[in-house]
């Protein structure tokens, strides 16, 4: 192998990229790494990494298109194609309020029902307050009543 190319989707900026292994150099879209003579020979079932990192801001997940290409000192070039998917899960923490629907609709009708409770007790309180009111009045007419008529 005499270079390995790269191709990134033309989503892909160059502030998003770091960390290129083995002196490979980032220009038009494209990650080039020039082998050095010892990076050259690749024998049969033997591997090399080249690597680099992507970090992709959250307002541009989606499917990034990528294209590789080995260009060999001999023979045709070896292209590979690959889509990449950027996405991140974000979970919610774990508080242990209202973790489930039910829950929160029984809330919600606890404090309708407290709600809806608290005026009527406000009502029968008023109504409790001027029965009594009233109650004592008239017993204290009679009470007058009664001692005026004694005299």
């Amino acid at each position: 192998m005499t270079k390995i190319v790269d191709l990134l989707d033309a989503k892909v900026l160059e502030a998003y990229i770091s960390n290129i292994s083995n002196n490979g150099i980032y220009a038009d879209g494209d990650i080039t790494w020039t082998l050095s003579d010892t990076d050259k020979v690749i024998v049969a079932d033997q591997s090399k990494v080249f690597t680099y990192i992507i970090t992709v801001p959250k307002d541009t997940f989606g499917t990034y298109a990528n294209t590789v290409t080995a260009y060999p000192a001999e023979g045709e070039n070896v292209i590979a194609n690959a889509n990449v998917v950027a996405d991140c899960v974000v979970e919610a923490p774990d508080t242990g309020i209202f973790d489930s629907t039910w829950a929160k609709i029984l809330v919600g009708v606890v404090f309708i029902g407290v709600g809806v409770n608290y005026l009527q007790i406000s009502k029968f309180t008023k109504k409790l307050y001027i029965s009594v009111n009233e109650f004592s009045d008239d017993r204290r007419k009679k009470n007058f009543e009664k001692k005026v008529v004694k005299r």
